[in-house]
């Protein structure tokens, strides 16, 4: 795979920098996934408990609330066959700079 990481699309308004990013086995391992479930979403709450992580889930099948926020909007797939996977993050959670998964 030619390229270490990748960056999320910025879907913030006003901001101009990624706030979450795929290393490469991430995105080898995700484009594994889609295949054998289909089209995928990631969510983190807020929390100190089950869900505070980043968690991975057929696309839809976790319904966001009003509170969450489209952090970031990832292509993981090749240049003829787009696999777009969005990145929700619980608002309540504190956003900081870029974080690898």
């Amino acid at each position: 795979m030619p390229r270490n990481r990748l960056d999320a699309a910025v879907t913030l308004p006003g901001e101009d920098f990624s706030r979450v990013a795929l290393t490469a086995v991430s995105i080898e391992l995700l484009r594994k996934l889609w295949e054998q479930h289909g089209p995928l979403m990631f969510h983190q709450s807020g929390g100190c408990c089950d869900g505070s992580s980043p968690m991975c889930y057929p696309a839809g099948e976790f319904i966001t609330g009003d509170s969450d926020v489209l952090l970031g909007l990832f292509d993981i797939g090749e240049p003829e066959r787009p696999q777009l996977l969005e990145f929700w993050m619980s608002g309540s959670s504190s956003i900081t700079g870029p974080t690898p998964i």
